[in-house]
Parts: C-alpha cells; structure tokens; sequence
C-alpha cells in the first residue's frame, strides 16, 4: 500500500516540464515498456518519491493507456 502523503495529488493536470532531463536506460524498456510510455508517466505520475541515498534521482509509478 502506498502511503497517501506520498500520491501525487497532481494527477491528471500535472505537466511535465523537466522532459530534457529524462535518462533513458535500455533496461526500461523491458516488458513492451515503450519511450512513449515513460514520458506518459512522467506526466501523469501516480507515486514519486526521491530514492535514497540520491539527491535527484526519483522513483515514480504511473499507468500506462
């Protein structure tokens, strides 16, 4: 269960405007995970959370359509 502090209250009118920033590495696209589906949850996240032990790496979870 994800803890409610940590929804992103900004789905869906949240825009994304750090899109130059995203890095993609080849294991994201394993499972048919296409570049398309990544910039869609980078848009629309459902969970985003810094990771730790980082200063600007972030885990978000979103759904794909």
């Amino acid at each position: 269960m994800i803890p409610h502090s940590r929804v992103s209250s900004r789905y869906p009118p949240y825009t994304c405007s750090m899109d130059e920033s995203i890095e993609f590495v080849s294991s994201a696209f394993r499972h048919t995970i296409s570049e398309e589906d990544i910039r869609w949850v980078m848009k629309y996240p459902l969970y985003e959370d810094l990771m730790e032990g980082y200063l600007n790496k972030y885990l978000v979870l979103g759904r794909t359509y």
